[in-house]
């Protein structure tokens, strides 16, 4: 029995310094070929909502822990004065396009009308030239008849009464030249006179011009007065969750103000502390096994996607643990996506997560 309880005891022995020689092969090999870091924090991209200009919240759309789609109203701003102020200056340009539109329908008819009086006036200088002409011709037949006549007197072949007949008449004829000429120089001026009164177009463009400009002036400052009463109106620039309220109703902002913060849900990564000599087994692609504690029994798959250039003291955490030369040993920042993240992670939280990075 001696001698059984003996080898019972050298068996006993030799188990376990079996096991501890390979529990230490083990832990060696992971050593070499593994990293492990624990405590790794929950990250996401906060997206801080700011105003651009000052005033007071009239209404807040949303509440701490809402699902937002991108562009979906958060919060509006006081904005009864700008609204006020773009009524007002469209009223302003409705009218102004009506006075140019009357303009334009004025210009119309002037110009209609001066057309019209033109052609009336070169109508007459015409009818009057060819009248004139026509006189003239018959003066000139009765100034022949007329010499014609005072050839035949002083032949005593015809009598003083003949004579004194083609005298009147070529005198007649003569006033009756003279008055159409004169009545052709009326009219002559009088076409320079319609035709000066074109001037008038100019005038009628030139309002037109500034009255389109003014137009443009005021559709500018409709549109910046839009500018200015949309950015009273804060709206999501992403599809997120609503992580905190800092503003509420009545309240006073300034500009540059945090009103609230909201984050992607569907943006996590980790953000492991990794011991610096530990940082060369790691390499960005390199496949990382999740352990979380609130999910015990399932491992998640994630990526290095980034490796810090600068220690945890560096940025402000102040992280150490004791090196393998028994120093305090700084701390590198390992960024590691989340392929499959976990359903109900908090941005910010700090889990307790084992993370075996293999190459």
């Amino acid at each position: 029995m001696a001698q059984g309880g003996k080898r019972t005891v050298r068996l006993l022995i030799i188990g376990a310094v079996s096991g501890g020689l390979l529990l230490l092969g083990y832990e060696l090999v992971y050593w070499l070929t593994h990293v492990y870091a624990s405590g790794a924090r929950v990250e996401t991209e906060l997206t801080r909502i700011a105003p651009r200009v000052t005033g007071s919240i009239s209404v807040l759309h949303v509440r701490e822990g809402d699902r937002v789609k991108q562009g979906q109203p958060l919060i509006g701003l006081v904005d009864d004065e700008i609204r006020l102020r773009v009524h007002a200056l469209e009223t302003e340009l409705a009218l102004e396009k009506a006075r140019c539109r009357r303009l334009v329908a004025e210009r119309a008819a002037f110009e209609a009308e001066l057309e019209s009086r033109l052609a009336t006036n070169r109508e007459r200088i015409r009818a009057v030239e060819t009248e004139l002409i026509a006189v003239r011709e018959r003066l000139r037949l009765a100034e022949k008849e007329l010499a014609r006549v005072k050839v035949l007197y002083r032949k005593e072949l015809s009598a003083a009464r003949e004579l004194s007949v083609e005298q009147d008449r070529v005198l007649k004829l003569k006033g009756e030249s003279a008055r159409l000429a004169a009545k052709l120089s009326v009219a002559a001026k009088e076409l320079a006179q319609v035709e000066a009164t074109r001037t008038q177009l100019g005038v009628f463009d030139e309002r037109i011009r500034v009255s389109a400009i003014t137009e443009d002036k005021m559709g500018t400052d409709i549109e910046a007065a839009k500018v200015e009463l949309e950015l009273r109106h804060l709206r999501s620039p992403i599809d997120g969750i609503i992580d905190r309220v800092y503003k509420h109703k009545g309240e006073y902002v300034d500009e540059g103000d945090v009103v609230l913060v909201l984050h992607d849900a569907s943006n996590y990564w980790l953000e492991a502390q990794v011991d610096e000599d530990q940082i060369r087994h790691l390499e960005v692609g390199q496949t990382a096994i999740l352990d979380f504690e609130a999910y015990p029994f399932q491992e998640f798959i994630g990526r290095v996607e980034r490796i810090g250039s600068a220690t945890a003291r560096q940025i402000g955490i102040a992280e150490r643990s004791k090196s393998q030369f028994g120093r305090q040993a700084e701390r590198v920042p390992v960024r590691i996506a989340i392929e499959e993240p976990p359903p109900r992670l908090t941005p910010g939280m700090v889990a307790n997560v084992n993370v075996r990075i293999f190459q």
